[in-house]
């Protein structure tokens, strides 16, 4: 892409993810901001919401100017509490963080959110009740901001993300802000429910692109019925937010051909999510990297398996995925088969190692289980205290207390995937955020990734995919699906022939039997492919992922930015 110019003076943008580690747009926002910062300088704003975990570790609070902190207590009149600071990440953009608490209790803004957009406010859905407070409270924050004198007669564009977003721009929008606005959702609030309940949504668009528009609208009224009062208000506050905006942008082809079917509005600019691509590594480099990993996760393997029997790990493989607790829409279901013949297939073969597959699936902050902690501490302090530890049959599929959640460890046991002596695929369930002193891997997550041998995401509906691109930017081999926005990307970038590192799964059209055979068939490729071909796809998916970087990506941005300032002024 060209070079291009910022033709804005000053950014705000703003999301319910800024600061707040929730789920993948927090990634996105969090690894652009140094690029955009680029095109912008200091001129760059962000604001998101205040929570106590982002306060402590990615926020550091800052003296406002006299103008912003006597806004600031104009604004806390109106139960608006906001802090002024920069957020810890690579640039350290100025930052603002509304605080919500109060306005959960203040009636009249509850009233007039009521009244001016239609929207009860849910006390049975957290998010839905607090990101259009905080949504709102943003519109408020910046529609009285650009009155400031660092602000005046400046050329200001916000750009907001997702409908927990919404209500700032649909508030500058009524309130007459004069102010470009650029929209951008990453999934559709109607596509990720449905998905979510098991229905392939992509291959309803494909089929019903052929017969019209009264179709479409019969489906989409159908879709409606399906959902609850609450997702239906996100998707209508989504729908209006697509319309209302100057410019509105996807993350994808795939999801901008959803948004044209579920919203009736087709993204004006595609903004793909990108990386900070770090330089290739050299194959000794690279050797010397997972080496070192591996051999730490090797460590975990044989304390959490040797009090149970011995485990072979000179001869193992890691696998593992990673993402939201969704076992449709992020294909979980059908890994979960695929594994289970891989297994069967395995031992039949009499591979002489194991497979060692990590789950990194988030459902909430768990606890360590007693018994694997004092497993764990007398496989490393003194074994002899081992003999005392009363053990199940067999080594449990999750080191966490999983009570209330335990729909990933039903389909495992459904999988026969249970961690016997005799399996070949060893299965380990972690729930809980990665971190460095968590008591088990303690390890990073990039960390981790590094001494995988393979990611495996099988989606079923993924707008883009940042799990398989931080994957292949840390030289794993990794497989995606060509529905994900990422996979058809690497699929227009590369011939899957000469450069294999990042597989992409053929979905569209197969069955549900056909996934599922072809994704145990890829895996028992990669087992069984000799060492130095495996070595060579991870160098080549550090170089295809090199494709998706945000030096290049973080210029779609300035696109959209630039596109909303020229339809402004006609």
């Amino acid at each position: 892409m060209k070079k291009i110019k910022a033709k804005a003076d000053f950014l705000i943008e703003v999301s319910y993810e800024i600061v707040k580690q929730l789920g993948g747009i927090h990634t996105v926002i969090k690894t652009k901001a140094p690029f955009i910062k680029k095109y912008y300088g200091e001129n760059y704003l962000v604001i998101g919401v205040y929570t106590k975990e982002g306060i402590k570790k990615r926020f550091k609070a800052r003296k406002p100017s006299k103008e912003i902190r006597k806004l600031f207590l104009e604004l806390k009149n109106e139960k608006i509490l906001a802090r002024y600071g920069t957020w810890l990440v690579k640039s350290n953009p100025k930052a603002i963080l509304i605080d919500t608490r109060k306005l959960r209790k203040d009636k009249k803004i509850k009233s007039i959110i009521k009244k001016e957009y239609g929207i009860g406010l849910s006390s049975k859905d957290y998010y839905q009740r607090d990101s259009f407070l905080f949504g709102y409270a943003a519109g408020r924050l910046i529609y009285e901001l650009r009155k400031l004198n660092f602000l005046k007669n400046k050329k200001i564009v916000v750009n907001a993300h997702e409908y927990m977003s919404g209500l700032c721009l649909l508030y500058l929008r009524k309130h007459k802000a004069n102010l470009p606005l650029v929209f951008t959702t990453h999934a559709t609030v109607l596509g990720r429910t449905i998905s979510y309940k098991g229905e392939n949504i992509q291959k309803t668009i494909l089929r019903l692109s052929k017969k019209g528009k009264h179709e479409h609208e019969k489906k989409v009224k159908e879709y409606i019925k399906k959902i609850n009062k609450i997702t239906y208000t996100k998707h209508l506050v989504e729908k209006a937010c697509s319309k209302k905006a100057d410019v509105f942008t996807t993350v994808s082809e795939t999801t901008s051909k959803e948004a044209a079917f579920l919203l009736g509005k087709k993204a004006d600019i595609i903004t793909p999510n990108g990386l900070e691509i770090i330089k290739h590594p050299s194959i000794d480099e690279q050797l010397a990297i997972n080496y070192k990993s591996k051999q730490k996760i090797y460590r975990f393997l044989e304390a959490y398996f040797y009090p149970y029997y011995w485990i072979n790990t000179k001869d193992s493989l890691l696998f593992y995925t990673s993402g939201r607790n969704e076992i449709y829409t992020k294909g979980y279901d059908l890994f979960f088969e695929a594994l289970n013949k891989l297994n069967s297939r395995l031992k039949r073969e009499k591979y002489e190692g194991n497979i060692f597959v990590f789950l990194f699936i988030m459902i909430r902050k768990k606890r360590i289980k007693k018994i694997i902690k004092k497993t764990l501490y007398a496989y490393r302090k003194n074994k002899k205290l081992l003999k005392k530890i009363k053990l199940t049959k067999n080594p449990p599929n999750c080191a966490f207390d999983t009570r209330g959640d335990n729909t990933v460890l039903m389909y495992l046991k459904k999988n026969k995937l249970e961690n016997k002596k005799s399996d070949k695929v060893k299965v380990i369930f972690y729930p809980a955020p990665v971190e460095e002193n968590d008591g088990l891997l303690s390890m990073s997550y990039k960390e981790i990734i590094s001494g995988m041998d393979l990611g495996i995401f099988p989606s079923l509906y993924e707008p883009w995919g940042y799990t398989p691109l931080e994957s292949a930017a840390m030289s794993t081999i990794t497989i995606t699906t060509d529905i994900a926005g990422f996979g058809r990307f690497i699929k227009e970038k590369s011939d899957q022939r000469k450069r294999q590192g990042i597989i992409v799964l053929r979905t569209k059209r197969k069955t549900r039997l056909e996934i599922i055979e072809n994704l145990a068939k890829t895996m028992q490729e990669i087992v069984n492919m000799p060492k130095e071909k495996r070595l060579k796809m991870r160098i080549d998916a550090n170089k295809l992922s090199g494709f998706a970087n945000w030096e290049e990506f973080s210029k779609n941005y300035i696109k959209a930015h630039n596109l909303a300032l020229e339809k402004h002024k006609k």
